[in-house]
């Protein structure tokens, strides 16, 4: 059972995706 692990990976994809759809979203102006 590698939950957790995926769990966390996700938490840190997300955290990623947070960081750079903030930019993104400025970039692109949407």
């Amino acid at each position: 059972m590698t939950k957790k692990k995926i769990s966390k990976k996700i938490l840190e994809t997300m955290k990623r995706l947070k960081n750079n759809g903030i930019k993104l979203c400025v970039a692109t102006g949407r």
